[in-house]
């Protein structure tokens, strides 16, 4: 369980960086789009990686399966629809905005603690269903 609360830690804290040093900062929009969007995938590359290692070391493998899909495949439609974007049409600003959200999803120490919270219940639920049955 240490090893949750480690990855929790250093989620929140890549979460936290993101928005000091970039997103809630004046400067950030005068940055060049290409750089904007290596930033933003770097954060999601980052995120992943920690909640891979740390879910790694928790006892159902259900969670790590479950964060690697998840965040496949956010990361998979945010790459397919920049990629139509900057090769083949701009996509409508209503769009982009739904974007952000996906990619807001994904960083955000939301999931990671969710995934935990049912891991929890879900052994709590377990552990009585195996003292009933003793019974």
């Amino acid at each position: 369980m240490r090893s949750f609360w480690v990855g929790l830690f250093y989620i929140v804290v890549l979460y936290s960086l993101m928005y000091l040093f970039f997103i809630d900062t004046p400067g950030a929009a005068q940055l060049p789009r290409n750089i904007r969007h290596i930033v933003l995938f770097a954060s999601l590359i980052l995120v992943y990686g920690v909640g891979t290692v740390h879910l790694r070391f928790q006892k159902p493998a259900w969670m790590g399966t479950l964060w690697h899909f998840i965040h496949i495949t956010g990361i998979s439609f945010l790459l397919f629809s920049g990629i139509v974007d900057w090769l083949i049409y701009p996509l409508p600003y209503k769009f982009k905005l739904m974007l952000r959200q996906v990619h807001e999803f994904l960083i955000a120490p939301s999931l990671y603690v969710i995934m935990g919270l049912l891991n929890k219940r879900i052994g709590e639920f377990s552990n009585e269903k195996n003292s009933e049955q003793e019974n």
